[in-house]
């Protein structure tokens, strides 16, 4: 299922790029500190879209980075903790 909604919205997506390209046939403005010119809007769009979507994954993996780090932080504790039971529950009981 999640399969078939990740391809109905890549769809609607994909119409929505085409719908935007034909109808905004036009060119932007730019002045950026290396280069200075007029582009297409689609272009101009795509290649923002693009540069958002390549952040968005890079802040994404060093959260999954982090996360990952901790993970193995906590696993270690938690295989220390289960030796001491382990090794508690070995121990004969004493009376009083």
């Amino acid at each position: 299922m999640k399969f078939f909604i990740r391809l109905l919205f890549l769809l609607a997506a994909t119409l929505f790029a085409i719908s935007f390209t034909v109808r905004n046939t036009g060119k932007a403005d730019i002045d950026l500190i290396f280069y200075q010119g007029s582009v297409p809007v689609p272009l101009l769009v795509f290649v923002s879209v693009f540069i958002g979507a390549l952040l968005a994954w890079f802040f994404n993996l060093i959260g999954n980075f982090k996360k990952n780090i901790q993970t193995k932080k906590l696993k270690k504790k938690l295989e220390l903790s289960e030796t001491k039971i382990s090794n508690l529950r070995k121990l004969p009981l004493k009376d009083a």
